[in-house]
């Protein structure tokens, strides 16, 4: 999960996340997630987009938006860090 992820849903701040991420091992990432090619975000727009109004997601709803996230990631196999990322990026711009 990224950064911000586990500061949505744990509470933790970035620089906690990075200790434990140094306690635990876990290799540090050089540069930014990757992201979606045009045809990727596209096409995860054409699944998400009714799964999320099928499902009746509230946009503050978060741990139904991860949910939803997880399901896309195994369906599509893209990360799910970064669908949540095109997620927030849609709501933000109020897309949804």
């Amino acid at each position: 999960a990224s950064t911000e992820m586990v500061t949505t849903f744990y509470g933790l701040s970035h620089q906690e996340v990075a200790l434990r991420r140094d306690i635990l091992g876990l290799r540090k990432r050089k540069g930014r997630h990757p992201v979606l090619s045009e045809e990727q975000d596209t096409l995860l727009w054409q699944r998400w987009q009714p799964q999320f109004k099928d499902r009746g997601i509230a946009l503050d709803d978060d741990m139904a938006m991860l949910l939803l996230t997880l399901d896309l990631a195994q369906e599509l196999s893209f990360p799910a860090s970064v669908i949540w990322a095109s997620v927030q990026t849609w709501v933000e711009q109020k897309l949804v």
